[in-house]
């Protein structure tokens, strides 16, 4: 394999659903850092226009939430790259952090809304402007899904829904050489973060992680572009933890028992 050249991603198409800040932003950079043509989705028009003018891409207004307007945008994506569309990147999946006694119907089923729903949505849509031979599609899931916080119970159930969905849809894919994946980021910087959490609480959960320190969006980005590139050429059905460890990490403080716990055990054996 020639590695370099694995990476690059010349003139094709990719459509990045919630491009406008954060990771979607950063994701737009990176594919288009690598030579591919970027059709950058967000509902607010400025913030689609910033990201595409930023990387020479097209911008798209879209309320993902909305099945028409998600086939709209890859109907335009469609018309824009031809044979050489090679899959998409979404990024939408907003977290609405509260105990679960605290969530009316209306407020689950948009939070399941935001997170699977539009996500089949997605694929159903990019369906038909897969060329022959296959492409990509990379979900942003989060360490929600697949480990248990304090009022992230229905967040963690959508995005643990999700995990199956992409599972399950590589399986189908897969004949068609369509490659279907995930990144699950842990604490990670985006605008939403830093505008809700002070820098001192940040701080302190960043102290959790085996790394110790928060991820950045472009951190999410990196994991993104290997997924959309040759390189992981025979990846497909996995949700990529980029959480510094946090994913491996136990809730139980450290026990701090040392030598004490092997002279309990000796004891017993005599």
């Amino acid at each position: 394999m020639d590695y370099t050249k694995a990476m690059r991603l010349d003139g094709k198409g990719f459509v990045v659903l919630g491009a406008g800040q954060g990771i979607g932003r950063a994701t737009c950079e990176a594919l288009a850092s690598q030579g591919a043509r970027v059709l950058c989705v967000d509902r607010d028009p400025d913030l689609a226009d910033a990201a595409a003018q930023a990387i020479g891409g097209i911008a798209e207004t879209a309320d993902i939430l909305s099945e028409a307007e998600l086939a709209r945008a890859f109907d335009r994506a469609g018309q824009a790259f031809g044979p050489s569309f090679a899959g998409f990147v979404d990024i939408v999946g907003m977290a609405d952090l509260r105990p679960i006694t605290a969530f009316t119907e209306a407020e689950w089923d948009r939070q399941f809304a935001l997170i699977v729903r539009h996500a089949f949505f997605a694929l159903k849509h990019a369906a038909p402007y897969f060329p022959a031979e296959g492409g990509t599609a990379v979900y942003v899931s989060s360490v929600a899904g697949v480990r248990s916080f304090a009022d992230q119970a229905v967040y963690g159930a959508a995005k643990a829904a999700l995990n199956h969905f992409i599972a399950t849809a590589s399986l189908e894919f897969g004949p068609k050489g369509v490659r279907i994946n995930g990144v699950a980021p842990g604490l990670t910087l985006t605008p939403r973060i830093k505008s809700v959490l002070p820098e001192a609480r940040l701080e302190a959960l960043a102290s959790a992680i085996p790394l110790g320190r928060h991820g950045t969006p472009d951190d999410i980005a990196a994991g993104i572009l290997f997924l959309s590139s040759s390189l992981s050429r025979q990846v497909t059905g996995v949700v990529l933890p980029i959480d510094g460890g946090l994913s491996n990490v136990g809730a139980l403080p450290n026990l701090d028992v040392g030598a004490d716990f092997l002279k309990a055990g000796e004891t017993r054996k005599s």
